[in-house]
């Protein structure tokens, strides 16, 4: 197989899993309703079952980064995959609020180990001029098959054959990726070697101390995006994990076209995951990062105010493009911008971590906010939380190669 041959199998099958991923996390908020009456659950709780797989998830993230900055990529991805499959298929079987958190839970384990490691080998298999090109195609992953089919799919299998068998449908399309990732991934050569660089420093260098992911907390680049991604996942989740009740609820869709309907989210978060991270490479991170977040805070806010379906949909692909279009950003490109090759893992990894918990917010806040103020609260959080994102945006400085000073070599220094 050639190397440009292989640089795209390695790419659509980390598509896949990432969209994979996307589908198994978001079921639960397309089966809401379902979810909420038959588990006489309040929307405060239906937002706890959700924070318990981002806690899962956040945790593991920055475990299974650092792992595979040690014993490779490939190594964490497959069992990573496994996982997180067969544990969606328990959640067909929760018969309680705990159940059903419990499983949720494990699901993360799985779903969190992916990222640093997916990440980590996207951007070592792929040229560094190119790498916001393969990021950014590899987070469309999530809003293609997480949102613009997954949305469809479970409202259809919903309303045929009950909420709970949407859970063991994907479970089994999860298994069989994990062994088409086995059968056709390698390790990539620039992680192989680095590991067996016969040379004592190189090797050291490779191996990844706590000291280096203390430093990170001392890159001013780094940490301003944490504080901006994190604050967009807070509104990311505000909105996401309450979507579907709000469609059907305020706007009295029906279940089965509310979940095709935010498929049109899914196609908005395409266009912002994939232009946000493409264009970044030829106009800077900075100005793409502000689009995305502004779009965030408008979309959401037209969704809130309008009142017809035409103004309903373009709401959608806006916020869409402003949910998904940070996270390509901050949670995948800047983290490898920023710090040297073999830590793209552990920044991936720890920069999700810290996001994911604030994102805890978006879903038990939004929640609360809905009980107590009515179905448009965690909507408004949720434009709070963009906003402020953008104003964060400000003062990042820019990192694309192109705009920067650093060499296109192996190993990045700090920017400090």
């Amino acid at each position: 197989m050639n190397n440009n041959r292989y640089m795209w199998t390695v790419l659509i099958i980390h598509w896949l899993v990432w969209g994979i991923i996307a589908l198994d996390r978001m079921l639960p908020t397309y089966v809401a309703p379902y979810i909420i009456n038959d588990l006489h659950l309040t929307q405060a709780q239906f937002g706890m079952i959700m924070s318990t797989l981002t806690v899962t998830w956040a945790v593991m993230g920055t475990f299974g980064g650092h792992l595979s900055d040690r014993i490779g990529r490939a190594k964490v991805v497959f069992p990573s995959i496994l996982w997180f499959s067969i544990t969606t298929g328990f959640a067909a079987l929760a018969r309680s609020f705990g159940q059903m958190a419990g499983i949720l839970g494990l699901v993360g384990l799985g779903q969190g180990s992916y990222w640093g490691s997916g990440v980590a080998h996207v951007s070592e298999v792929w040229p560094e001029e190119k790498r916001g090109f393969a990021l950014g195609f590899h987070q469309t992953g999530f809003p293609i098959i997480g949102m613009f089919i997954g949305g469809a799919f479970a409202g259809y299998v919903a309303l045929n054959w009950g909420w709970r068998a949407v859970f063991p449908i994907a479970a089994i399309a999860g298994i069989v990726l994990s062994i088409v990732f086995r059968l056709l991934i390698r390790e990539s050569k620039l992680y192989l070697d680095s590991k067996n660089e016969k040379d004592s420093v190189t090797h050291d260098e490779h191996k990844v101390s706590l000291k280096d992911a203390t430093e990170l907390f001392s890159n001013r680049n780094w940490l301003i995006n944490l504080i901006i991604i994190a604050l967009s996942l807070v509104g990311f989740w505000a909105v996401s994990t309450f979507i579907v009740i709000y469609l059907t609820e305020v706007k009295g869709f029906s279940i089965a076209i509310a979940g095709g309907i935010v498929g049109i989210v899914g196609a908005g978060g395409f266009f912002g995951q994939f232009l946000s991270a493409w264009y970044s490479d030829r106009i800077g991170r900075r100005p793409a990062y502000l689009v995305a977040t502004l779009s965030g805070a408008i979309g959401t806010l037209i969704l809130i105010m309008s009142n017809s379906v035409p103004i309903v949909i373009i709401g959608l692909l806006i916020t869409g493009y402003g949910i998904y279009g940070p996270i390509a950003l901050g949670e995948a490109v800047l983290p490898g911008d920023v710090v040297k090759k073999r830590l793209v893992g552990t920044s991936a990894g720890i920069t999700m971590l810290v996001a994911e918990f604030f994102g805890i917010i978006g879903s038990v806040l939004g929640g609360r906010c809905n009980d107590y103020f009515g179905q448009t609260g965690s909507l408004w959080l949720g434009v709070i939380a963009f906003s402020l994102a953008t104003v964060g945006v400000l003062f990042l400085g820019e990192t694309a190669p192109r705009f920067s000073n650093r060499q296109s070599d192996t190993a990045v220094d700090f920017v400090k």
